[in-house]
């Protein structure tokens, strides 16, 4: 889907004589590695129980941005006051803490509104809370009725390969599964599944 987009897009263009060019030169391709391990206010006992709340975590990691004339959702962890991302991962952290699972389906598939909005609480409110909560509900049902209950089935379906992975989230779990119509084209998107991907690496070094 990527090549339509890249064949019919008005305003933005590849510029293949300087990609020819640099792959030409002597100079050597210098790729950034990100950093392994687990990121800050992230969850993470080094068990299965990890993977299960990145995954959580992935879930609902969209959109922040607060609507017009509404304070920026913050949350306290610790000393700092964090928003965004940041302020997500907290929270579901904080829930872990609190000894709520959120990382288990059962949990999941039958959140009601006040444990979610605990679990999110801080200065302002969380945009997208509702289509949020109909996220991990649905997150938790499909973990239920297609993986004995727990992420780590998903894991093991997909045998190791990222590209599985992604294909098999945005098959199964419909938050994972972000498109859209470009010039009565289908464009594949799978943001928050490469996320995870990636988060995943991250932690587990690999």
């Amino acid at each position: 889907s990527c090549l339509t987009v890249v064949e019919q897009s008005q305003f933005v263009r590849i510029n293949a004589a300087a990609i020819s060019h640099l792959l030409d030169s002597d100079s050597p391709l210098e790729i950034a590695i990100p950093a392994q391990g687990p990121a800050p206010y992230h969850y993470c006992d080094g068990t299965g129980v990890t993977a299960e709340w990145i995954f959580v975590l992935d879930t609902v990691n969209h959109c922040f941005w607060p609507e017009v004339g509404a304070p920026l959702w913050t949350v306290h962890y610790g000393n700092q006051a964090l928003s965004g991302y940041w302020a997500l991962a907290a929270s579901l952290k904080r829930a872990m803490e609190e000894k709520i699972p959120v990382h288990q389906a059962k949990i999941l598939s039958t959140l009601d509104s006040q444990t979610l909005a605990h679990i999110f609480r801080g200065t302002g409110k969380i945009p997208l809370f509702q289509e949020r909560l109909t996220n991990l509900r649905q997150t938790g049902q499909v973990l239920m009725d297609r993986f004995q209950g727990s992420f780590l089935h998903v894991l093991e379906e997909a045998e190791g390969s990222a590209v599985e992975l992604v294909h098999l989230l945005a098959a199964e779990f419909a938050s994972f599964n972000d498109t859209t119509t470009y010039h009565g084209n289908k464009v594949y998107f799978f943001k928050r599944a490469q996320l995870l991907v990636h988060d995943l690496w991250t932690t587990f070094s690999g």
